[in-house]
């Protein structure tokens, strides 16, 4: 059969129009078939497109604003190139990102990449929790001498010998540390209002109450706690050893409570005392018992009393004058010191937090907390990471773990402080927690996957079919962040997609190198030691038998008068002991003496 269009003769067609435009509609319906059958053959049509999550390249991360200068004065996150090289150094104005976050487990190398250059570079002033004593050591002659920063060097438990005036002996050991009243911020109030809804506040940043059963006597022993401070800073002696002093005593703690609150002329003080007192003993255990389990049992330890007794650095001027506080402490003391170290960074930005810089005030505050998941929770860091910006303040927090943050501030808190830090640094994970957290941030991205099929026609002969489908997958899964290479961190920028880069050897790197070289031809700034003589204490036989004995006889000066004023003590010991148990014979000063 011939086909269908040679079967008219061309004249018929020109003659027949319904024909010819049968046989044209029929020619362009085959021919469209045809067409589209073979544009099918080719293009099998697009594939669905997802997230497309990838590593920022250098032109984006300068069009993103994330490489500046090493003389700006943000955070330095990272490097894009080995330390010793010319490359230039991740990192960002520090008024669009003030806050950082590093999550790194110990020897990833976080402390010679991001804490120690950061305390080379950073201008301003910085308080710093500094475990083992390692930062500190590198960095304070820098910050004193090439940043011009007052330094000072809190360290309650750093015992060392004490030397003789002429330097060749030891007179014994002593703590090497300057000094933080917690209670002279609040003691400078003029409002005892004021000061007891200081203190009130103060209790809840640095107080950690574990167990339901204790809670129940948190409130209660938190009013007992708040009036001893308040009736110490009436006193004049603003000392939380003084109030520990005050709220456990010796003796009948009843008594001593009446006795405090007829002389205080606060009248909720007074009050407070008085309900104590009239508590059963058992009750008013408990109470006590809570509060020096939630971390007022520190103050019982005569390091922590010598230390907290004065203050030597004031953080109300920490914005108009440049200075340094390290917090230093080792890593055994770190559990036992964590109450008093919560306190002091409390105190350092409530200090900042009562009223915003003045245009004398030039100087911004950087918080670098490291360990923070060992430190318990810190209420006020976590309610302040989005305002303490406007007040001066800057945070670099520096954990472990993922599971750690979310063990003391729950899921909500870790998400509310990751959040609003603006930067969350990584570095290569041990835990499979974390490495989670982190594929999650990094997001996904599309690939495409093929499938073959094959089926036999002839012996000679195959026919193939393809298939395409785009898939969603992580940027980096959850296992490969597990073995991410130790020499690279990840940074994640608020608002953009993530960067990756090395970190920083601070000794090795061109810039920071010969500033730690320079270092080390200089003697650490720490606290002078104090050359006087201790006060040699009599026993108290000296004292019952010495009666009449003056400064003048004793051929000391310094210790006749400390004896005068333990005689004058001894008596009045004496004379309430007389009032106590009624008229008695007193006895002989040979048989006191015989007695002790």
């Amino acid at each position: 059969m011939e086909p269908w269009f040679l079967r008219y003769p061309l004249s018929l067609l020109q003659t027949t129009p319904d024909l010819l435009n049968g046989a044209l509609i029929i020619t362009a319906a085959i021919t469209a078939a045809l067409t589209i059958v073979g544009v099918a053959g080719v293009y099998r049509g697009s594939l669905t497109k997802y997230d497309d999550a990838h590593f920022q390249s250098k032109s984006e991360m300068r069009k993103n604003k994330m490489i500046a200068d090493i003389t700006g004065n943000g955070f330095i996150y990272g490097k894009l190139g080995s330390p010793n090289s010319d490359k230039p150094y991740v990192s960002a104005d520090p008024d669009r990102f003030p806050h950082a976050i590093m999550i790194a487990p110990t020897g990833r190398g976080k402390g010679v990449g991001f804490v120690k250059p950061n305390m080379l570079h950073h201008g301003g002033s910085a308080v710093v929790l500094d475990v083992k004593g390692d930062i500190f050591k590198d960095t304070s002659v820098h910050r004193s001498k090439g940043l011009g920063n007052k330094v000072w060097y809190f360290s309650p438990f750093d015992y060392v010998d004490h030397p003789s005036p002429d330097g060749k002996r030891s007179t014994g050991r002593v703590t090497r540390t300057h000094r933080f009243n917690p209670l002279a911020r609040i003691a400078q109030m003029t409002s005892t209002d004021e000061q007891y809804t200081a203190l009130n506040t103060l209790a809840d940043l640095f107080l950690v109450v574990e167990g339901d059963s204790a809670k129940s006597f948190y409130q209660a022993g938190k009013r007992l706690f708040v009036a001893c401070c308040l009736f110490a800073i009436e006193q004049d002696k603003p000392t939380l050893g003084y109030a520990s002093e005050v709220m456990g005593g010796g003796g009948s703690r009843a008594d001593n409570y009446r006795q405090h609150a007829e002389l205080t002329n606060i009248p909720i003080v007074a009050r407070t005392l008085i309900e104590m007192a009239d508590e059963t003993q058992k009750i008013l255990d408990s109470y006590i018992s809570v509060i020096n389990g939630a971390g007022f049992e520190l103050w019982n330890d005569p390091s922590v009393v010598r230390a907290t007794s004065e203050s030597d650095f004031d953080f109300a001027t920490f914005r108009s004058d440049q200075q340094t506080l390290y917090v230093v402490v080792q890593p055994e003391h770190l559990t036992t010191l964590a109450p008093l170290i919560r306190l002091l960074f409390a105190d350092a930005i409530a200090s900042l937090q009562r009223r915003e810089p003045d245009k004398d005030e030039p100087y911004t505050v950087m918080f670098l907390m490291d360990e923070f998941d060992q430190l318990g929770k810190q209420p006020l860091v976590l309610n302040s990471i989005k305002t303490i910006r406007s007040y001066g303040g800057r945070y670099f927090i520096v954990s472990q773990t993922v599971p750690g943050l979310d063990l003391i501030y729950g899921e909500a808190g870790r998400r509310s402080l990751l959040g609003g830090a603006g930067i969350q640094i990584f570095m290569t994970p041990q835990d499979d927690r974390t490495a989670e957290v982190i594929s999650t941030s990094l997001g996904k991205h599309t690939i495409v996957s093929k499938s073959e099929s094959q089926r036999r026609i002839k012996d000679l002969d195959d026919s193939a079919n393809v298939s395409r489908k785009s898939e969603e997958r992580p940027l980096i899964s959850s296992s490969e962040i597990l073995r991410f290479p130790l020499d690279d961190v990840l940074i994640l920028p608020e608002g953009q997609y993530p960067i990756k880069a090395k970190h920083i050897r601070y000794y090795e790197d061109r810039h920071f190198g010969p500033i730690d070289k320079a270092r080390q031809a200089h003697p650490l700034p720490f606290p002078k030691l104090d050359h006087e003589r201790k006060k040699v204490v009599p026993k108290l036989s000296t004292v019952a038998t010495n009666t009449g004995t003056t400064p003048e006889n004793t051929g000391d000066t310094e210790k006749g008068e400390f004896i005068e004023e333990v005689q004058v003590n001894f008596a009045k010991m004496s004379a309430r002991a007389t009032r106590a148990s009624g008229p008695r014979k007193p006895p002989t000063a040979a048989k006191s003496a015989g007695n002790l």
